[in-house]
């Protein structure tokens, strides 16, 4: 089931509660923190071919993070990148 509030598109997660995008965003970022925490911040943003300050964005919910970006941080931790999304809805 789908849910549709005035014209934002939010999705139903697994247990069909309604999650507009921006929490979806804010799932991955956290997701991506979590599997990081620990690690140099700069060791990651260098292998994830990103400066420090745009990781520090992408984690702050400032920006998203892109499908390359899951893919360049799951492959510095030799991770699949659909790590980060768990908990986030499909639309």
């Amino acid at each position: 089931m789908k849910c549709l509030y005035g014209v934002v598109r939010v999705c139903t997660d697994k247990y069909g509660v309604c999650m507009d995008m921006r929490s979806q965003a804010r799932r991955v970022a956290a997701n991506v923190a979590a599997a990081i925490s620990g690690l140099p911040l700069a060791s990651v943003a260098e292998a994830a071919d990103m400066h420090e300050d745009d990781l520090m964005s992408r984690l702050n919910g400032d920006e998203d993070f892109t499908v390359n970006d899951r893919v360049r941080v799951g492959g510095f931790l030799r991770s699949p990148a659909a790590r980060f999304m768990e908990g986030v809805a499909t639309c």
